[in-house]
Formats: structure tokens, sequence, C-alpha cells
């Protein structure tokens, strides 16, 4: 692995100093035997023309100069442009050689041509599209940045979604809730309420016979811990018997009122109450 690094770290010293500073007397990269000047280009001494260039792309025969190499033929093993270990040549499209200004760019032709370039047609390319010919292959730079990865996290969906249902949830807990504390407050007043009943029941057993009638009617009392509506009814069933009905309104809706009744005989009199 740190040999690796190493080579890397060596191959893209290579290539952005040896074709800049290893140069011969006509100011070309050594290395690169076949490099010519393109047209337009400071020092096109012995450099083609556009015209003469797409006569060579089309197969027109013509006749090197005697003191300049022949190009070596084109490389294309099958692999993406952008792989490291590989030869300069090979990122050429088939049947045609990396051109003298894209194997400037690239540095060495026997080096593995760096991993923030890749080669594309000139078409397709902004800048290429204006200086070179439709065919020509331009290299187009992909960053020096570090490598892509996918950041860890949540996304603005998953928020939302994981915010609504932790809501519904919460609405639903809140629901039972008040639910619970009403049924529990209507227990606690239940039992208030049971003793405001026992109390009336006491009240109207002790109270004498005769006495029944005066208490017949409808009060209202607004003491804690439970105010009530208390409604009494007297009816009398025969001289002797008489029924009571005590009937428990709360005046808070929550509690449900409650209705007692009770029979009140007239006691006889007593043989031994003689004067």
């Amino acid at each position: 692995m740190e040999g690796g690094a190493r080579r890397l770290h060596a191959d893209r010293v290579d290539h952005r100093c040896r074709h800049i500073l290893d140069r011969d007397d006509r100011g070309v990269a050594r290395g690169f035997i076949d490099h010519d000047s393109c047209a337009r280009e400071p020092g096109r001494g012995g450099g083609r023309s556009r015209s003469r260039r797409r006569g060579l792309e089309r197969g027109a025969p013509t006749h090197a100069h005697p003191d300049r190499p022949r190009r070596r033929p084109a490389i294309d093993d099958g692999r993406g442009a952008c792989e490291r270990d590989r030869s300069g040549n090979a990122v050429a499209r088939s049947g045609h050689a990396v051109w003298p200004r894209l194997r400037v760019i690239l540095g060495h032709p026997d080096r593995s041509v760096p991993e923030r370039f890749h080669v594309e047609r000139a078409d397709r390319d902004g800048v290429g599209a204006g200086l070179l010919a439709p065919g020509h292959d331009v290299a187009g730079g992909v960053g020096e940045g570090p490598v892509s990865r996918p950041e860890a996290g949540v996304t603005l969906i998953e928020l939302l979604v994981a915010m609504a249902l932790l809501s519904f949830v919460l609405v639903s807990v809140a629901q039972l809730n008040f639910a619970l504390a009403r049924r529990f407050y209507a227990v606690s007043g239940g039992a208030a309420r049971d003793a405001v009943v026992a109390q009336q029941v006491n009240q109207f057993t002790a109270m004498p016979f005769d006495s029944l009638k005066s208490r017949a009617g409808t009060i209202t009392v607004t003491k804690p811990p439970l105010p009530y509506t208390r409604k009494v009814m007297v009816d009398s069933l025969s001289p002797r018997l008489r029924r009571v009905t005590v009937v428990v309104t709360p005046l808070n809706t929550v509690f449900r009122p409650d209705t007692v009744v009770l029979q009140r005989t007239k006691p006889g009199n007593n043989p031994f109450n003689k004067p």
C-alpha cells in the first residue's frame, strides 16, 4: 500500500514537472519524438495548417518532413479514459494518436495518465470545439478534490416524516391521558356524591314522621367538596306510610345524579305511655 502511494505521488510529480523542465533546444519536451506545433500557435514553424490536418484525417496522401520522425501508431486497450495505470497514447480514440497539444497536457506518453484528467471529443467540449476540428480528442479536468463519499446523516424528508410520526404518537398519548384524567375525576366525584346521598338518607331516617312533609322541595348547596342540588319528594301511601324520594344532582355535569328512595312508617301508640 505504501509503495503504491509513493508511486502515485512520484507519477504526479513527473506529470507536472518533467514535460516543462526537460526540453530540447526547440522548446519541445523530450520524449515527444513526434511533437510538432499546432496551427495558430507561437513557434508554428513546421506546424500544419488546419486544412492540412483535415486532409490527414480524410486519408489524403502527404509527404512527411525529412528531418521529422513519423508518428507512432495509436494504442487502444479498451479501458476507460480515467484509469490510472495506462499509457498516454492509449487515451486516444481508435485509429488516432494523442495530438501534440493533448500530449503536452497529459505528460510523458509512456507514463500513466493523471486521474484528474479525462479525454473526450472536441465537439462536446466548450473550448475544444472552437479551437479544433470535429473528431479531435481534448483533455478535460475532473478536479483535484478528495474522493466523494456518501455523507452520513438524515435528509429533510426523513426529519419531516420523523416529526410527523412523533406528533401522531404524542397526540395519541395526550388523548389517552386526558380520558384517564376525566375518569379519575369522575370516580373521585362519585365518592363525594355517595357521601352526600348517605347523609340525606340518615337525615330523613332520623327525622320525625310528621316532619317529612315540611322537607319536601328543592335546595342548592354550594359548599365543597361537591356542590349539588337536592330535590325531595314525599308521597303519602297511607295515613301511616309515606315514601320519601331524594335526588342528588351535582352541579358539575361530569358527575351523574343519584336517587335514593326510602319509606317511613308512623309508629303506633305506646301502651305504657299513660299519664
